[in-house]
């Protein structure tokens, strides 16, 4: 779970089309270390809040709304 979660982070940092910043992540394994020390069991409760948050940040990047997914994000 932890892989995954780090991965859709990593890939809405590519997305946002900053290369350095998603470069650095991916060297460092920041969002492993970052996402690993804050959760290190990850009930299915938690994991599904998680979905749906990555679910409402996806759709609000696919339509444009950059301010809705920027809200989405901070809630996450």
């Amino acid at each position: 779970w932890h892989t995954l979660d780090a991965t859709f982070h990593e890939g809405l940092l590519e997305a946002a089309g900053n290369a350095w910043v998603a470069r650095a992540a991916k060297q460092t394994h920041l969002l492993h270390y970052v996402i690993r020390s804050k959760a290190p069991r990850v009930s299915f409760d938690d994991a599904r809040i998680t979905q749906n948050e990555h679910d409402d940040i996806l759709e609000a990047v696919r339509v444009g709304e950059g301010g809705r997914a920027a809200e989405a994000m901070s809630r996450h």
